[in-house]
């Protein structure tokens, strides 16, 4: 089983002073538009190598001079977004800020989108050169609340201000909106909490900086595929984290009408990120469609081998010929997600989820199939 799984991540184009020698960040905004970011700068007492969000409503800035406590100079940092979908950019990134009906927008936003599904221009100037897309969004799905099932969006406007989290602002519980606009569409729900990490129960906050990146949404970067979140807004300093709920595909047969997985989910006390043949007399890959099985044994089988959803891998030789191949599949002490060639002279996969138990395997007949493995945690 294949599980896609959206994410943003806005690329902040000044990581070290070795590259800011080569391109200039040039400035949008504040009270000294259009001139370089100079680094170092010093802002209370602290000395900064690249542009930061402090103070300024989450949107990255820098000092156009070295000593901004003297001088108060300061601007915006233009950043690119990930890639969009739809709309009429062929994929190209967001572009922010951008200019739309003589409004600066710093964040995708739902504003005049039928669907209410968060956009964005893939240019600077929307109004000039109507370029857009559809931006990812945030993967974190609400419970409860009048839009249950929805992805919450970030940033959005309550009131008068801008939530880059959940909140419990006016409730009794964390939640969001699923727009950019609470205040004119009046649609939320209730946030989940993280589950496991070094910091399980916690409520992501965005955005969170990993690795020079600012995160809006929960990440799958170096975490075996699962999404991950941030629990507080500097993972570099504080190392706290926890996994983001997630719904897989729908299910098939099973007692659960076709609902889809739902990740993780517990199952004989265990938690289960992915699906699984454990226990299962035809080794078909199954998941729970509920959180935790034990108490509510809901369950239906999974797609199998599904490459972008459009080619099944059916394996030739091996063991067990003909079958699909299950990903991702335990082999030794990691964790695949496509064939692989490790002992083998040619490209294979498991056809069941553990290897180590079941030794089911055959040769996958596709060599495009790439390798991706993650060691497990």
């Amino acid at each position: 089983m294949r599980l896609c799984v959206l994410w943003l991540t806005f690329h902040l184009g000044f990581i070290t002073g070795k590259s800011l020698a080569t391109k200039a960040i040039i400035t949008v905004g504040g009270n000294d538009p259009g001139k370089e970011c100079i680094f170092p700068f010093k802002y209370e007492d602290k000395m900064y190598f690249q542009c930061i969000i402090k103070n300024n409503n989450n949107i990255p800035w820098c000092a156009t001079t070295s000593d901004y406590a003297k001088d108060q100079k300061w601007g915006n940092c233009a950043i690119i977004g990930s890639p969009t979908t739809g709309g009429n950019s062929n994929g190209a990134p967001c572009q922010f800020p951008f200019t739309y009906q003589n409004k600066q927008y710093y964040y995708c936003t739902t504003y005049n989108e039928g669907s209410k599904l968060p956009w964005c221009a893939t240019v600077s100037n929307y109004d000039k050169d109507p370029k857009w897309g559809y931006c990812p969004t945030s993967g974190i799905v609400t419970e409860g609340g009048n839009d249950p099932g929805k992805h919450c969006v970030f940033p959005f406007y309550y009131g008068k201000e801008l939530y880059f989290q959940c909140t419990t602002n006016d409730h009794d519980h964390l939640w969001c909106a699923t727009t950019s606009d609470y205040d004119t569409d009046g649609k939320w729900g209730n946030c989940p909490e993280s589950v496991g990490g070094n910091d399980p129960g916690k409520h992501c906050v965005f955005p969170f900086y990993y690795e020079d990146q600012l995160h809006l949404k929960c990440t799958t970067k170096n975490n075996n595929h699962i999404p991950w979140c941030a629990t507080t807004s500097d993972f570099a300093k504080d190392k706290k984290w926890g996994n983001c709920p997630f719904s897989g595909s729908p299910t098939t047969g099973g007692n659960s009408n076709g609902a889809p997985c739902q990740f993780p989910f517990i199952y004989q006390n265990k938690q289960y990120y992915y699906c699984t043949t454990e226990n299962e007399g035809s080794k078909l890959p199954w998941c729970a469609t509920v959180s935790n099985y034990d108490k509510d044994p809901k369950w239906g089988y999974c797609p199998t081998s599904e490459i972008n959803n459009t080619t099944c891998i059916v394996t030739e030789g091996g063991n067990d010929p003909g079958k699909q191949c299950v990903f991702p599949f335990y082999y030794g002490k990691e964790l695949y997600f496509q064939c692989t060639t490790k002992d083998h002279n040619n490209l294979w996969c498991a056809t069941t989820s553990d290897f180590n138990t079941d030794r089911k395997w055959g040769n996958c007949p596709d060599s495009d199939h790439t390798l991706h493995q993650k060691q497990s945690n």
